[in-house]
């Protein structure tokens, strides 16, 4: 059982406080999940990331973590608006938050014990 990772905008956002030649450990650790294939983000992080976060954007989007939203995401997301009654009506397309959540549930949907943990990741805070 490995756990794999959501990543949410923010969470890589962050990661700019933390630059790679003084903290190598940390950089170590991410490049390790992405080679397993434990660091995942729905292709909606990216283009966030694009708008808002130039110098790690140019990073990410070579990294091979970006999912692209499929049928399974799609209900999940409505899943997930319908339980919490989430509306966002000053969003233009979609919006990663809820996207990162979605993820892992699409992953796991109709499994009795999933083979692999998911984790969602990221800075938010309520409010």
């Amino acid at each position: 059982m490995n756990d794999i990772y959501s990543v949410d905008t923010s969470s890589f956002s962050e990661l700019q406080s933390f630059p790679r030649a003084l903290f190598p450990g940390v950089w170590r650790k991410i490049d390790e999940l992405i080679s397993a294939r434990r660091m995942i983000a729905p292709h909606e992080v990216l283009r966030e990331l694009s708008k808002r976060h130039a110098d790690i954007y140019e990073w990410v989007k070579t990294q091979p973590i970006f999912v692209e939203l499929d049928d399974a995401q799609v209900a999940a997301v409505r899943d997930i608006q319908a339980r919490f009654h989430i509306t966002d009506h000053d969003a233009t397309g979609p919006v990663a938050d809820e996207l990162v959540v979605a993820l892992p549930m699409s992953r796991v949907a109709g499994q009795l014990m999933p083979a692999d943990v998911y984790v969602v990741v990221t800075q938010e805070t309520p409010g």
